[in-house]
């Protein structure tokens, strides 16, 4: 959801063997103190740049109510331009360069996880976007505060000299020359303070940043497309975090038996860490068997949340991990299906 901004069973089945495909892990096991989860975040976010959080309660249905009431108001007439609270347009409408229409409602999330409202116009026009676009919002934001907790606690130092040390710094803090541990028995702030600003973990990070939030929904063209909606690109912020599409089409996710010969088109694609191809495809709760190739189709669940390394966490946050590189995930999408494509990010 945010561009800033998921044990025993899970980790047993991390990939830290090569193989390629993503890393998941359960929300119970994401909140479980049994065990030590370093291992798996750092193969995770450092080689992969991609995971899976599981069986998320009510995620599955609260996803489809969300999409379903985005469908809704898109499909009425907008004549006016809907500016939310920051000037910003809470509702905009484009074509890109393969053909395919993208529709977005969106806006920021500002620091402390307030959420920045849509514009009054835009929810008068679309009332059913209210509640079932906030239910959706907080699942997602409790998720992700889970993730970055657990980050926190697997991946910062320990060290009683380093535990407070900066994970990240602005501009004005690394031009004066960084912290300084102070050992002198007594002080009160054990590091020399210096101008700018400086965050302590992910969860304090996430926190103080400012978040976009869009529902996006994607039209394929008339004609069969030739190349991808959007081309392999990595996105700016810390991270990326989405829940899996839905089609219009398909309101309860239920997807007909596939075989090798009619296989179903995957349209979300990653390089993994390899520089291969891979895609992600939803399976639904009550769907049949759906047949896809494990050596190039990851299958996620319709109650999951994914996360994605950004660009920005990979270029920051390495000094402060005492030089693990986060991997940032190059992604793109392909519109092969016959109906809108809705997606939160």
């Amino acid at each position: 959801m945010s561009k800033w901004w998921l044990l025993l069973l899970p980790l047993a089945c991390a990939s830290d063997d090569g193989k390629a495909g993503l890393d998941r892990i359960s929300l119970h096991d994401l909140n479980s103190r049994e065990e030590n989860k370093r291992d798996f975040f750092v193969n995770s976010l450092t080689t992969n740049g991609i995971l899976e959080i599981s069986d998320i309660p009510h995620l599955a249905e609260v996803r489809r109510l969300a999409f379903s009431a985005v469908g809704m108001c898109l499909k009425k007439r907008h004549p006016t331009k809907y500016l939310d609270e920051n000037s910003e347009p809470s509702l905009t409408d484009e074509i890109l360069t393969d053909g395919t229409r993208r529709q977005s409602i969106g806006t920021q999330v500002k620091p402390g996880n307030v959420h920045a409202e849509l514009s009054p116009e835009l929810i008068k026009a679309c009332p059913e976007l209210g509640d079932a676009l906030e239910d959706l919002r907080v699942i997602v934001d409790k998720v992700s505060s889970q993730l970055m907790f657990a980050l926190d606690d697997a991946l910062l130092p320990q060290e009683p000299n380093k535990i407070g040390a900066p994970l990240f710094y602005d501009r004005a803090f690394e031009t004066s020359g960084g912290y300084e541990y102070m050992s002198s028995v007594g002080t009160e702030h054990p590091f020399r303070k210096y101008p700018g600003t400086f965050w302590k973990g992910f969860a304090e990070s996430t926190q103080d940043a400012i978040q976009l939030e869009h529902f996006h929904s994607y039209t394929p063209p008339p004609s069969p497309p030739t190349k991808n909606a959007l081309d392999f690109h990595t996105d700016a912020g810390l991270f990326l975090l989405f829940v899996p599409a839905w089609y219009s089409h398909d309101p309860l996710d239920l997807k007909a038996t596939h075989s090798a010969a009619t296989p179903l088109a995957a349209d979300f694609k990653y390089l993994d860490r390899h520089g291969l191809e891979r895609s992600i495809l939803v399976q639904g709760s009550s769907a049949d068997a759906l047949w896809s190739d494990p050596a190039t189709t990851d299958i996620v669940g319709d109650a999951s949340l994914m996360m994605m390394v950004g660009k920005g966490a990979e270029q920051y946050l390495a000094p402060g991990l005492r030089g693990l590189k986060m991997r940032a995930v190059p992604h793109a999408l392909t519109i092969s299906q016959g109906s809108p494509r809705f997606w939160l990010v």
